[in-house]
């Protein structure tokens, strides 16, 4: 699995972003690059305790985490 914390890896996805387009034609749904960008950002919010969105671990998280 890649790493973010992979200079290699930082570099390609640092790349490929900078590669959007705003208006650029949709391929894998319906979302706008915006949005997508939003959509990824949100994880990773949650994983560096940056926001939970609300979101409450119930018995089996608890359990596994």
């Amino acid at each position: 699995m890649k790493s973010l914390f992979s200079p290699q890896v930082y570099d390609e996805t640092r790349k490929r972003i900078h590669k959007l387009q705003e208006n650029a034609e949709n391929e894998w749904g319906k979302m706008t690059p915006a949005q997508m960008l939003h959509h990824c950002q949100a994880p990773l919010n949650i994983m560096l305790q940056k926001d939970d969105y609300g979101l409450k671990p119930n018995f089996f998280a608890k359990l596994f985490f």
